[in-house]
């Protein structure tokens, strides 16, 4: 996953090269309408990007709160921390949709142009259209695969099995454990959910850190096509 997210930087850092070409800005000028659906797709996708770091602070803050439960052998505690996991879980579903009704726009970029442009305003054009779906498919298998991970507790070809084992255990130690004290130490393997738990905040780390490049090549490739936009327009 982390890797999808850097594919998706480097190719908005390549279209954002391509809008600073004055042949690219030229083959623009005309293109009214279908700058216009680009800008209205890379909106919706920096829209939802942001949504997505703001989803993976509250995941981050889901983990630690579930670390610090399992170090004090605090089964209500967590408890509670794993269900909000769910929650954020069902969010990254959410977003996943979200970022393919993206699809939807930039399609509309094959009615807009078409064949009445110049040959270089349809090939600039195409090249933005197919970066746009590129990125939107790209983002709704991410987010996807994020509600996966944190919410099919029982599936076993989960990318990311040590969060879905720990979920799995939790769920069944929790219903045993009515009180604290060495039984719960006895049944639950403290070190061991301890580390899984570790290794997601790792995990989570690494995808907050390429979502910080993600997010703004968005915002710079829409900025770029809106300076575009605007300057031929005026």
């Amino acid at each position: 996953m982390a890797t999808g997210l850097a594919h998706v930087d480097a190719l908005h850092v390549a279209l954002d090269d391509l809008l600073d070409l004055p042949e690219a800005q030229a083959a623009l000028s005309g293109a009214g309408g279908s700058v216009d659906c680009l800008l209205d797709s890379f909106l919706h996708l920096a829209d939802v990007h942001g949504c997505f770091q703001e989803a993976m602070v509250v995941l981050k803050q889901d983990v630690s709160e579930a670390l610090v439960a399992v170090r004090r052998r605090d089964g209500a505690r967590l408890a509670s921390a794993v269900r909000s996991q769910r929650r954020t879980g069902k969010e990254f579903a959410s977003l996943a949709a979200a970022a393919s009704e993206c699809a939807v726009r930039p399609s509309r970029l094959s009615i807009l142009g078409g064949s009445q442009g110049s040959a270089a305003e349809v090939e600039v054009t195409g090249l933005l259209l197919e970066s746009a779906v590129a990125t939107v498919s790209a983002s709704a298998a991410l987010f996807g695969a994020m509600a996966t991970m944190l919410g099919s507790v029982a599936a076993e070809s989960c990318s990311c099995k040590r969060t879905a084992a720990l979920v799995s255990l939790v769920t069944k130690k929790k219903k045993k454990a009515s009180a604290l004290g060495s039984g719960w130490a006895a049944e639950l393997p403290v070190a061991a959910v301890a580390e899984r738990l570790e290794e997601l905040e790792e995990f989570i780390e690494e995808m907050e850190a390429g979502s910080e490049k993600v997010f703004p090549s968005l915002v710079q490739t829409r900025v770029a096509l809106l300076n575009i936009h605007t300057l031929h327009i005026f």
